[in-house]
């Protein structure tokens, strides 16, 4: 037959070749899967299916229909019917979804601190305020962090702020406890006793060879002359100190006029009784001309 698919079926047919005109109908299967093509034979593909489905698609809701084959379930104009998390009027229809969309009712509620109320929409329950957290961290900090429940981060990002071994500067490294500081990197500018010699250098390495520079070739001589005898190895402002501590206590009972004198010495020297005689307490002042002034302190009752 002109199909290409289909045979005449008669014996030593003498019908010219337009008489083998094919009648029958294609019966191909269709792309729905479910009918066969009830066109006339024809060559190429198939038009789509034109049939009414056999079954009935059903939505959600549990309404049915009758569609074309192979068409998509129509949407449904009927409230949602699904159980849902709140008791607020549904306003989506119907559907096929996973999840039904959130609930858009206003509600009140109040933040997880129970620090403030606000109107929110129905689907929001955690609710934060701008109130920080200020718990107690295990490395000393606040928790910084909004107000919240459970427990707070375990990484601090705040700075250290413990004091160096020398006391001058704060670790300005992000906290990192429960591990000991880095070395200091602030500077110091080192002097001599006589302030003749200046040098700057680490923190970490005024920790561990002190504040003060030895003195040298052209420093003041008088300094090594005039300075009072001390112990070996005491500094000349730890002596000022005993000096002084020693003397308040025994002026504050009356065992000695409440005046004392410190023997001639530098202007170095005796800008160290001044800082530490106000430091405890005491006025002072410097009496004489060099090179043999000295200075006064007097305990103030």
């Amino acid at each position: 037959m002109n199909c290409g698919r289909h045979q005449c079926g008669k014996h030593n047919c003498a019908e010219q070749e337009m008489a083998h005109l094919c009648n029958k109908k294609c019966m191909k299967r269709l792309p729905c899967g479910s009918h066969d093509c009830d066109q006339p034979c024809h060559s190429g593909d198939c038009k789509e299916c034109t049939k009414t489905s056999i079954k009935k698609l059903s939505c959600d809701c549990g309404e049915e229909v009758r569609v074309q084959c192979g068409a998509i379930t129509p949407e449904c104009k009927k409230r949602c019917a699904r159980v849902h998390a709140c008791a607020h009027q549904v306003t989506h229809t119907c559907h096929n979804k996973e999840t039904c969309p959130p609930c858009y009712a206003q509600v009140q509620r109040t933040c997880v601190g129970g620090h403030d109320t606000s109107t929110v929409y129905c689907y929001e329950d955690k609710i934060t305020c701008n109130v920080m957290c200020g718990k107690p961290l295990p490395c000393g900090h606040k928790c910084q962090e909004e107000y919240h429940n459970g427990i707070c981060k375990k990484e601090c990002k705040q700075h250290c702020l413990i004091k160096c071994k020398n006391g001058s500067h704060n670790c300005v490294a992000t906290c990192h406890y429960p591990h000991k500081c880095p070395s200091c990197k602030e500077t110091f500018i080192l002097k001599c006793k006589c302030g003749n010699k200046e040098q700057r250098a680490l923190c970490s390495f005024v920790q561990s060879n002190g504040k003060t520079l030895q003195c040298g070739t052209g420093c003041t001589a008088q300094v090594h002359s005039t300075q009072p005898r001390r112990g070996a190895g005491e500094d000349f402002e730890d002596w000022v100190i005993a000096q002084l501590k020693s003397f308040i206590k025994k002026a504050k009972k009356g065992l000695i006029p409440p005046e004392y004198k410190f023997k001639t010495t530098s202007s170095y020297n005796r800008r160290i009784i001044h800082i530490q005689a106000t430091a405890h307490g005491c006025t002072s002042e410097s009496v004489g001309v060099e090179p043999n002034r000295y200075t006064m302190v007097y305990y103030k009752k």
